[in-house]
C-alpha cells in the first residue's frame, strides 16, 4: 500500500536500533548515520526525506538539556532566515527538469525539511514552557492519539475523491472519532 512506507521504515529503524543496542553509543550513532546515507542514496524521495528522523529523535532524547538551551530568539531568527532562504532555493530547484529523480534532490529535500523542522522545533520549545502547562496538556492529549491518527488517515484519505470542504470536514471528524 502506498501509505505503508512509514511502517516499513519504522520496522527497519527498530531492528537497527535493537541490533545496535549491544555496541557503544558512538558506534550506534555511526550505524544510524550510515543507514541514513544509504537511504538517501537508494530509497525513494519520500523515504530519503525522512531518513534522519529516527536518528535525530535519539539524539534529542539523549541530549535534551542541550537542545532545550538551544531554543532562544537568536536561534529562532537564524532558523527563520535559513528556512526562508532554502524555500527560495527550492522554488528554483523545482524548475530544473529531471532533478527530482536524483540523489541530489533527495539530499536537498532532506536539508529543506530538516531546516523547516528545526524552525518549528524551536517555536515548539519556546511555547511549551512549564508556565504554559494547559497548552502542554493539549499537546499531550494530541500526542496520545497522533500515531493512531497517522495510521488511519493515510488509508482513509485515499478514498476521498476530491478536496471539497464538506468531505474534508467529514474526513477530519471521522479520523478523530
Amino acid at each position: 500500500h502506498p501509505f505503508g512506507w512509514y511502517m516499513q521504515s519504522l520496522f527497519i529503524w527498530y531492528i537497527l536500533y535493537y541490533l545496535t543496542t549491544f555496541v557503544s553509543k558512538k558506534l550506534q550513532v555511526a550505524a544510524f548515520l550510515l543507514a541514513c546515507i544509504l537511504m538517501i542514496c537508494f530509497w525513494t524521495p519520500l523515504r530519503a526525506q525522512n531518513s534522519l528522523s529516527f536518528l535525530i529523535g535519539i539524539l534529542f532524547a539523549r541530549n535534551e538539556a542541550k537542545f532545550l538551551s538551544f531554543a532562544n530568539w537568536k536561534s529562532l531568527i537564524v532558523a527563520m532566515i535559513l528556512s526562508a532562504g532554502i524555500f527560495v532555493v527550492r522554488e528554483r530547484v523545482l524548475r530544473i527538469e529531471g532533478f527530482q529523480e536524483t540523489i541530489g534532490w533527495n539530499a536537498f529535500s532532506l536539508v529543506y525539511y530538516m531546516t523547516l523542522a528545526t524552525f518549528f522545533y524551536i517555536i515548539l520549545i519556546m511555547v511549551c514552557k512549564p508556565s504554559n502547562e494547559k497548552l502542554l496538556r493539549g499537546f499531550y492529549m494530541i500526542g496520545l492519539i497522533s500515531y493512531e491518527i497517522y495510521l488511519v488517515h493515510g488509508y482513509t484519505y485515499a478514498y476521498l475523491k476530491s478536496s471539497e470542504l464538506i468531505r474534508m470536514l467529514l474526513f477530519c471528524v471521522v479520523t478523530l472519532a
